[in-house]
């Protein structure tokens, strides 16, 4: 019976009536029916559960007894993880089969099931905000006001858009020169050197109008003749 549910990937009537008459023919073997489609609906792929569930649907109402006692302790838990499971789309689905099974399981069951039934879905995430375009600023163009926000006059008229101009992304550093001092040289100081001696010191100059006057020259008296040779 497990090799034959394994088949039913589609909820194909020929297919639930197979499988629905191969448990008719063997009331005896009900619990390991029940077994068997409780371990497929939990191990199967998400698209065969809602097949399985309407072979469910299928023995419950033409079979009946004993599969009707059979599934009753456990339908609401296999009803419950195909809802847990189950999108927007499949919910509906269960909602409309379950409630069918009024007239076939007891109050008890059903009140199970739509306990089970009633874990509403999560929330979709909100969608993300589509990205407002932006027209880059170019240096030493213009750009009309209206594209960074618009712009409208009084009684909801749409003003004509100004222009602005477009400010330089960097600006230029302000040009700035810097005075240094020139330092002032101390008049040189002869040093005596290591070993002891010491250079003449220069003497001061002076102007020469403090010149001393030169010193007057005597004459000299012509040679006499005695004095020739």
């Amino acid at each position: 019976y497990k090799d034959a549910l394994a088949d039913l990937s589609s909820p194909e009537l020929p297919k639930i009536k197979l499988l629905r008459d191969l448990a008719k023919e063997n009331l005896q073997e009900g619990p390991n029916v029940v077994a068997a489609l409780e371990h497929h609906i939990k191990n199967c792929p998400a698209a065969q559960r809602l097949p399985a569930l309407y072979l469910i649907d299928c023995i419950i109402k033409t079979v009946k007894e004993p599969f009707a006692a059979l599934f009753s302790p456990v339908i609401a838990e296999l009803i419950g993880f195909v809802w847990d499971h189950a999108g927007r789309d499949l919910r509906p689905k269960l909602t409309k089969t379950a409630g069918t099974w009024k007239e076939h399981l007891s109050e008890d069951t059903m009140k199970a099931v739509n306990v089970r039934m009633a874990t509403p879905l999560p929330a979709a995430p909100a969608p993300a905000p589509a990205p407002v375009p932006v027209a880059p600023a170019q240096f030493g163009t213009l750009q009309p006001a209206a594209l960074l926000q618009p712009a409208v006059g009084v009684y909801g008229v749409q003003a004509q858009p100004t222009y602005l101009a477009a400010a330089p992304m960097y600006a230029a550093a302000p040009q700035v020169s810097y005075a240094y001092p020139q330092p002032a040289l101390a008049p040189a100081v002869p040093v005596a050197p290591a070993w002891g001696y010491a250079p003449p010191m220069p003497a001061p100059m002076m102007p020469p109008s403090q010149y001393p006057a030169p010193a007057a020259q005597a004459a000299v008296a012509a040679p006499t003749a005695s004095q020739m040779p």
